[in-house]
């Protein structure tokens, strides 16, 4: 019962970059950073190589931690550091240091976009409905202005409409 295969030809072979990494996929993230008005937040897609062990959310997270390759801006501070990311029932748990808050640029609107940049990233994934913030661990009352004990849902309102293309 055995069938006899032909000479492979190019389209027969799959090629993935390096071939000591097989357990390695590469993913369109979907990041939100603030745009250079710091007034709305613009979305990039970003590449990513994913291995197993590391979840898309942490990914997601430090490549918002990383600067913007357009011309958003970064919003979480340098000095931040992401102590863990965990997802349980739709709820992902981001854990940052407490320089997350110490460090971050005073005013209401800087906070509200730093937290939805997060969130709306966050939801762009498929087992994400709502993300609470921990700080070391624990929930904190507020953040600013902001009450940030509670998980926080999607907010496209503040998501810039993208420029339509120009029709050709």
């Amino acid at each position: 019962n055995e069938v006899e295969l032909g000479a492979l030809g190019s389209d027969d072979i799959v090629y993935s970059g390096s071939q000591s990494s097989s357990n390695n996929n590469t993913t369109v993230l979907t990041l939100y950073f603030a745009d250079k008005t710091g007034q709305s937040l613009q979305l990039e897609n970003r590449t990513v190589t994913q291995n197993d062990k590391e979840p898309l959310a942490k990914i997601a997270i430090t490549e918002l931690m990383n600067e913007s390759q357009t011309d958003g801006q970064k919003l979480i501070p340098a000095e931040a550091k992401l102590l863990s990311v965990e997802v349980s029932e739709g709820i992902c748990f981001v854990n940052f240091s407490k320089e997350f808050v110490d460090k971050h640029q005073p005013g209401s609107t800087a906070e509200i976009l730093t937290i939805y940049s997060i969130v709306n990233t966050l939801t762009e994934l498929n087992n994400i409905t709502r993300v609470q913030f921990l700080i070391e661990g624990q929930k904190v009352e507020t953040f600013g202005e902001m009450i940030f004990d509670e998980p926080f849902s999607r907010n496209e309102s503040l998501i810039k409409a993208s420029p339509t293309p120009a029709s050709e």
